[in-house]
């Protein structure tokens, strides 16, 4: 993704820093707390020495231990005993596993009283479709993979909003969103995710390929900019190729200078910043 976005000029709605965010379940949590999109409370510890203390923090037992990679439903625990969080943290700890504690979110099925969450798809600043997970009987992961089933929902205005905010503080322009709504309280985003399935097209009946395609298209025809070139020998005319990602990097320091990167325009910087550490050791060259 860096190749075609930042090499090649190529526009995607994903990048290669909102892939990376999303891939990892802290850095997710981190970037939406930092944009104050609400997401369940959070504790991460390396080390298992201190569990109580780490679930205290994380508002008590039951609590669910998440891997910070993973889909599918994968690698997710719900810790409801003492024993059981010392033992599986442990365990984990002693298998090089780094995990992440989250508050309990109660969310149930009116009619099975069976845990629930939402998956909504982002196509740009629309949530083009979204579906209610119900899990199945004896789990608490409605993951339509682990045996869930679903059913279409609207969201509210205050939800939608919610997940096209968590999309765009992640990086990227199309994403699934998971959400739980707490009975008698708030909805929280507990994932973002940069490469959704499509089971939710055979509950909600709606291809968001299309809707993302034709975004796509919209987007490309505004800002796509396609080298059809390799750089030939000319000195001048590589000078004139190397100056427009200079100015950028000019522009990205000074906007790091005042604190106002999102996090799309750090990754851009880091990328420079190595690119161009050795030909300007210092940064008043660069102006």
């Amino acid at each position: 993704m860096r190749h075609l976005n930042e090499n090649l000029n190529v526009y995607s709605p994903q990048t290669a820093i909102g892939l990376l965010v999303a891939h990892d379940k802290l850095w997710t949590s981190q970037v939406l707390s930092a944009a104050n999109v609400r997401t369940p409370l959070t504790v991460f510890a390396v080390r298992s020495n201190h569990v109580a203390f780490a679930i205290e923090k994380a508002g008590g037992l039951p609590v669910v231990a998440k891997q910070l990679t993973g889909s599918q439903g994968a690698g997710v625990s719900i810790l409801e005993t003492p024993l059981a969080a010392n033992t599986t943290l442990e365990s984990f700890h002693k298998a090089n596993i780094p995990m992440k504690l989250q508050r309990f979110v109660k969310a149930r099925n009116s009619n099975s009283g069976s845990p629930t969450d939402i998956r909504a798809i982002v196509v740009g600043d629309e949530v083009v479709s979204a579906m209610e997970r119900t899990a199945s009987q004896g789990d608490f992961r409605a993951n339509l993979s682990k045996g869930g089933y679903g059913r279409t929902i609207d969201l509210s205005s205050d939800e939608t909003s919610m997940c096209i905010k968590a999309t765009k503080a992640v990086g990227l322009e199309f994403a699934g969103v998971d959400l739980i709504r707490e009975k008698m309280g708030h909805t929280y985003v507990t994932e973002v995710n940069g490469n959704p399935g499509t089971g939710i097209i055979d509950i909600t009946k709606k291809n968001h390929f299309i809707d993302l395609v034709k975004y796509i298209e919209t987007k490309s025809k505004k800002n796509e900019k396609v080298l059809t070139s390799l750089p030939d020998n000319d000195d001048k005319q590589q000078e004139n190729k190397e100056e427009a990602p200079i100015g950028k990097y000019r522009e990205l320091l000074t906007k790091e200078s005042e604190a106002k990167l999102n996090y799309n325009e750090i990754g851009v910087l880091t990328f420079f910043k190595k690119k161009y550490s050795k030909k300007y050791s210092k940064r008043r060259e660069i102006f």
